[in-house]
C-alpha cells in the first residue's frame, strides 16, 4: 500500500501537511506520537465510501511546521486546535467529526472544549485526558510514562539525545507499543523514520510534551475547574495492554467530561488503528453514522 498524496495548507503562522480522500461528510482524522498522518493509511480505505477524510501532520509533526515564532507555548494543544480549526474552514469545513490517536486525541479533546461548534462527534482512541492521569498517577505508573518525562526535560536535554539516536529510540517506542507485533505498514515505518530524522522535528515534539505536562495540563484542569463539557456524542477505545485501564474505567473518566460517551476496549496494542483497521472503520461507521439523540 503507497502513501496518499500529500498537500500543503498556509495559514497564519503554520503550514500543515494533510492528505484528503473520499466522499461524504468531513471526518478530520489525528494522529499520535512518534506518527504521522500515515498511521491512518490501513484505515483510509475503509472510511473512505463514507466520509471525506481529512488527515494532517500535526502542527509540528511529520512535514507540518509552526512557523511563527514563540516557545513551546506554540506547541500547546489549545494552540494546535486553534490552528486545525482554522485549517478545516480554510478547506470549506466549519463542522465536522473528529477522531484522534494518542496526542491527536489530545488535540481532539481541546478542540470539542473550545470549539464545542464545530463538532458533530468526537472518537477518542487510547487516551484519558492528562488531568486524569496527574490525579491518578503514583510511582509504579509513572514508569509506564516515561516518555513524558524524557521529552519533557526542559531544552536542550531531550533534543540533544534525540539527535544523535533517533532511529534507536524510534525503533524501541514503535516495537514497545506494538507488543513487537509487525502490523504497521513498511511506506507508513519508512515516513514515521524519514520525518523523526529532522531535527526541526525533534524540536517541535519535545516542545509539545513540555508544553503537554505544564501548559496542557494547567488548561484541562481549568477546564475541568469551570465546568467545560464536551458537548457533541463521543466514542472511546482502548486497548487491551492495560495503559489506559491502569487509571480506572475509561468510560467513568470520560463520563465526567461529557454525557454521551459510548465505547469499549479492542484486543490490540497502543496503535489501534494500524493494528485493527478494520474494527476501527466499523466502530467509526456505526458511531459516526447514526442519528444524533
Amino acid at each position: 500500500m503507497e502513501l496518499l498524496a500529500t498537500r500543503y495548507a498556509d495559514l497564519p503562522g503554520a503550514q500543515i501537511a494533510y492528505s484528503i480522500v473520499g466522499n461524504g461528510p468531513p471526518l478530520l482524522l489525528l494522529h499520535g506520537f512518534p506518527e504521522t498522518h500515515a498511521a491512518w493509511l490501513q484505515a483510509a480505505p475503509l472510511l473512505a465510501p463514507a466520509f471525506t477524510l481529512v488527515m494532517p501532520d500535526l502542527p509540528g509533526y511529520g512535514d507540518s511546521t509552526i512557523t511563527a515564532d514563540g516557545g513551546d507555548e506554540r506547541y500547546s494543544k489549545q494552540n494546535m486546535a486553534r490552528l486545525l480549526a482554522a485549517f478545516m474552514e480554510q478547506l470549506g469545513y466549519p463542522a465536522f467529526f473528529i477522531a484522534g490517536h494518542d496526542r491527536g486525541g489530545r488535540v481532539a479533546l481541546r478542540m470539542c472544549l473550545d470549539f464545542p461548534n464545530r463538532i458533530w462527534k468526537a472518537a477518542m482512541l487510547d487516551i484519558i485526558p492528562a488531568a486524569d492521569i496527574a490525579d491518578r498517577i503514583d510511582f509504579s505508573l509513572a514508569g509506564s510514562l516515561a516518555n513524558w518525562w524524557f521529552m519533557g526535560q526542559p531544552h536542550p536535554l531531550p533534543e540533544t539525545i534525540l539527535t544523535v539516536s533517533h532511529d534507536f529510540y524510534l525503533e524501541y517506542i514503535l516495537n514497545q507499543w506494538s507488543g513487537g507485533k509487525s502490523f504497521i505498514l513498511p511506506a507508513a515505518r519508512d515516513e514515521y523514520f524519514r520525518c523523526f530524522r529532522k531535527r526541526v522535528v525533534i524540536d517541535a515534539v519535545c516542545a509539545e510534551y513540555r508544553a503537554g505536562n505544564a501548559l496542557d495540563l494547567q488548561a484541562e484542569r481549568e477546564s475541568r475547574k469551570s465546568g467545560q463539557r464536551i458537548q457533541c456524542s463521543l466514542l472511546v477505545l482502548w486497548s487491551d495492554d492495560g495503559f489506559v485501564t491502569s487509571f480506572g474505567d475509561p468510560l467513568h473518566i470520560w463520563r465526567q467530561w461529557c454525557g454521551d460517551v459510548t465505547g469499549h476496549q479492542l484486543s490490540a496494542s497502543h496503535f489501534l488503528m494500524e493494528e485493527q483497521p478494520t474494527a476501527i472503520a466499523s466502530n467509526f461507521l456505526s458511531f459516526f453514522l447514526a442519528s444524533t439523540k
